[in-house]
């Protein structure tokens, strides 16, 4: 006899996703709306989190099962049991729960509703059939027409995405960076050495009995293998750290502030790039950072109150508008900047790991986020004095939205330049480019680096 209420962890789960899709939620928020308000105990909370993460990763995959073991088109099934179904399939292939829990609880999701519950419970028991018979479905190459189709598939990544990487890496590195696509990200620290030395930090963490290790490779990262709240581990409140991923954290390095730079950081909410910036340059200097949403500027100033950095301002204003910007730059009395970092709002493809919500994206979506990374630009590049520099990056691996946009950049501005990359820190993601020279762009590649995937290239305008 089935349940008619599913448990907590599996209510909130389909509650957040029901969110997502008829919202457009983002996953983060949606999830920690729903954990906040529900206050459920750690181990609750962990189900709810792993079910909402690992079915977004294998949303894709999860849908073609389910679209060959049903005899309709998936478009025509009702989003609510489209979800249930995506959450059984997934606790029955993915985690270790029992057969008929995972059955009994993605029925339950359909409440009292019969047919649902018929439906439901019909689909996932055809799933247990065909696996212990060993005839699950599989994307198939030789079906789809090509291998990069079938992994697009079986990776849950866009088509299109996989075979514009598979033209830039080649098929194998493309098929290895859909895979790492897969894995869950770690919790990765930054530490704020005007607070704390990273090896302090990690013996605070140690003495806590948080397991933690130093990031090879990145100077202030620190990986946290211990689940638990991050507002919670020692040092939070005293502003020893923030977490950013490694990638993000190599930005700061090329822009390289110095000690009394004025800088204006463009899209700089939530502000963790702002506040590495500020720790660079020992808190010395004054950093306007700009962000179009006021309540988005909100989050800078709290972020960088509670890493105790004085020198930022942070101001809602449109990046796209020259103008506005430099009556925001008067307002803090900080004049013409030395350099300015643009974090372009992109597609955000080289973080589906962590934002796997991102995974729907299109080229259309591309076209327009290229169009707006353009005008950001162009704003930013009016601001600067000679020997001024700009540095741009975006946490995707789209050439339209990297060495693209930088190429087409400087078409339209001959007076800048790139700076080649001559960085210890660097020297192990800098990129040549045919067009663009040796050593003129940073890239990181997760299935690489383990990190996000992120372009960033530097500027400086010579007249």
């Amino acid at each position: 006899m089935y349940q008619t209420n599913p448990s907590i962890s599996r209510a909130l789960a389909h509650h957040v996703f029901v969110r997502i899709v008829e919202d457009g939620a983002y996953a983060d928020r949606a999830l920690d709306a729903a954990l906040n308000q529900a206050e459920i105990d750690s181990r609750d909370a962990s189900l709810t989190t792993e079910l909402v993460y690992g079915v977004l990763r294998q949303a894709r995959y999860l849908d073609f099962i389910i679209g060959e073991l049903i005899t309709r088109p998936l478009n025509q099934v009702d989003r609510i049991v489209r979800i249930a179904l995506r959450m059984g399939v997934y606790e029955i292939l993915f985690l270790r729960t029992p057969d008929y829990s995972a059955v009994d609880q993605a029925v339950a999701l359909m409440g009292r509703h019969k047919a649902r519950r018929g439906f439901v419970n019909g689909v996932l028991r055809t799933l247990l059939r065909k696996r212990d018979a060993d005839e699950l479905p599989e994307p198939s190459a030789e079906a789809l027409g090509g291998t990069l189709v079938a992994a697009a598939i079986r990776y849950s990544i866009p088509t299109w995405l996989l075979q514009t990487l598979g033209e830039t890496l080649g098929e194998d590195e493309a098929l290895a960076w859909a895979e790492s696509q897969q894995d869950a990200p770690k919790v990765i620290l930054r530490t704020n050495h005007l607070e704390v030395s990273r090896e302090d930090l990690l013996d605070s963490l140690d003495a806590a009995d948080v397991s933690a290790e130093v990031v090879e490779g990145f100077p202030e990262a620190i990986a946290i293998h211990s689940g638990g709240a991050v507002t919670a581990l020692p040092g939070f409140s005293e502003g020893a750290f923030t977490v950013q991923d490694p990638a993000a954290q190599l930005i700061g390095y090329l822009a390289a502030p110095k000690a009394g730079q004025h800088i204006l950081d463009l899209c700089a909410a939530p502000g963790g790039k702002t506040t590495h910036l500020a720790e660079l340059m020992g808190g010395q200097g004054k950093i306007l950072a700009v962000d179009l949403h006021p309540h988005r500027v909100g989050l800078i100033k709290q972020h960088a109150k509670r890493l105790n950095l004085s020198c930022i301002k942070a101001d809602a204003t449109d990046g796209t508008d020259p103008q506005l910007l430099r009556v925001a730059l008067e307002r803090v009395s900080m004049g013409q900047p030395d350099a300015i970092i643009l974090d372009a709002p992109c597609s955000g493809l080289g973080t589906l790991r962590r934002n796997p919500e991102l995974r729907s994206k299109n080229r259309a979506d591309v076209r327009e986020l290229v169009e707006l990374q353009r005008s950001l630009l162009d704003a930013a590049q009016a601001l600067l004095p000679v020997g001024g520099e700009l540095t741009y990056s975006v946490c995707t691996p789209t050439f339209e939205e990297g060495r693209g946009q930088i190429r087409e950049f400087l078409s339209r501005h001959p007076h800048y330049s790139l700076v080649p990359i001559e960085s210890e820190v660097l020297d192990p993601f800098a990129t040549d480019d045919e067009t663009l020279g040796p050593s003129s762009c940073l890239e990181t590649w997760t299935h690489r680096h383990g990190c996000d995937s992120f372009f960033a290239a530097k500027l400086r305008r010579s007249k």
